[in-house]
């Protein structure tokens, strides 16, 4: 089962996944302030970084190791070769690549876990129906994901900086719910 480290500037969120066993991991959308916390958490807990994965377009002067990817990468369907384009290794683990092509937004899942950047907030749902009442929320691609899954997302929102499937679809669907949170939004 895959591990999460969070890191959180200002109101951004990063996150490093790794296998325990492997000691792979993958830096998810590294801020370059952080870039040396990431490296000496990596040099802690004996991590070889396998990726740097941003789920929007890549950032420039980010020195983290790793195979550096992004959004553009997958929209484009740049990845050939030994990486199979719709996962990545860790070790025992595989991070699904999951995409948006009307977007060009990214997000990687990986042991129930779906790290989501600015692509889906925590709390995100019910805003995003306020505003697109015609959209059919059941084929968003996340809430294709068990209602187990956690969600990570890119940055803290209304004060949340994480969920979980299920909890996104009963702030949704819920009046109630939807009710009691209408202060956070």
């Amino acid at each position: 089962m895959a591990r999460v480290k969070q890191w959180r500037i200002n109101q951004q969120l990063s996150y490093l996944l790794f296998d325990p066993i492997s000691r792979r991991g993958a830096v998810i959308d590294p801020q370059p302030a952080l870039a040396s916390c990431y490296v000496q958490t990596l040099e802690q807990l004996g991590v070889g970084n396998a990726y740097v994965l941003f789920t929007g377009a890549v950032a420039s002067g980010v020195k983290v190791p790793g195979q550096v990817l992004g959004a553009d990468m997958f929209s484009a369907g740049a990845l050939s070769g030994p990486v199979a384009p719709d996962a990545l290794a860790l070790g025992e683990s595989r991070i699904r690549i999951i995409v948006d092509p009307a977007t060009a937004r990214v997000a990687y899942a990986c042991d129930g876990l779906v790290f989501t950047g600015l692509w889906w907030l925590a709390g995100g749902l019910r805003p995003f129906v306020a505003s697109e009442p015609e959209a059919d929320v059941d084929k968003l691609p996340l809430l294709q994901l068990p209602d187990d899954y956690v969600i990570y997302p890119g940055r803290v929102s209304r004060g949340l900086c994480i969920s979980s499937v299920a909890q996104e679809k009963a702030l949704c669907c819920d009046p109630l719910l939807a009710a009691v949170g209408a202060h956070y939004g």
